[in-house]
C-alpha cells in the first residue's frame, strides 16, 4: 500500500526539485504541508493532484519525436500525413499529449498488421534418417560415390 504522506525527500523526488525548493514552497504556502513530531509531511493525494495539473497539453516536434524516438522527418511525414495533428497558436506549432498517447496506443501492435504475408512453411516429416533431416539430391550422392570410387578402387 501506498503512503498517505511523503516526506519532503521524495516530494522534491516526485516533483524533480530540489528539497529547498520544497521548504521554500511550504513556508510560501504553495504546497500544503503536515508537521508530525518534528518531520514535514505533504499530502500524496495533493502531489499527485499537482503532478497531473502541471503536465503540459501541447508538446513540440522536437519533444515529440523523443517521446516517440523517431527522427524530426519522420514526424514531418506522419503530420504531413495527418496521422499527427498539428495546433497553430500564432506562428508556434504544437502536437497535443493526448493524440500523441493515442497514436502510440493505436499502433502499439501495428507490427503484427503490416501487411506482409507470413512465409508459408513446408510441412515437416518425421523422420529419424540423417539423410532426412538434411536433404540432399540422390544424384549427388552417386557423383560422390563415383568420385570417391576411383581412388578407392570401389
Amino acid at each position: 500500500m501506498e503512503p498517505l504522506l511523503c516526506t519532503m525527500t521524495e516530494a522534491a523526488a516526485l516533483l524533480r526539485v530540489s528539497v529547498d525548493t520544497i521548504k521554500r514552497s511550504i513556508k510560501a504556502g504553495t504546497i500544503p504541508a503536515k508537521r508530525i513530531r518534528c518531520t514535514v509531511r505533504i499530502s500524496r493525494a495533493w502531489l499527485d493532484s499537482y503532478v497531473t495539473e502541471t503536465q503540459p497539453i501541447l508538446l513540440t516536434r522536437r519533444q515529440v519525436s523523443r517521446k516517440l524516438g523517431i527522427g524530426q522527418y519522420t514526424l514531418r511525414t506522419l503530420l504531413r500525413k495527418g496521422l499527427l495533428p498539428l495546433v497553430r497558436i500564432g506562428r508556434l506549432e504544437r502536437i497535443p499529449v493526448a493524440a500523441v498517447n493515442e497514436y502510440v496506443k493505436r499502433n502499439s501492435f501495428a507490427f503484427l498488421r503490416s501487411g506482409r504475408p507470413a512465409a508459408p512453411e513446408a510441412p515437416r516429416s518425421v523422420s529419424s534418417s540423417p539423410r532426412d533431416m538434411h536433404p540432399v539430391p540422390v544424384s549427388q550422392f552417386d557423383t560422390r560415390r563415383s568420385m570417391f570410387s576411383s581412388v578407392a578402387g570401389i
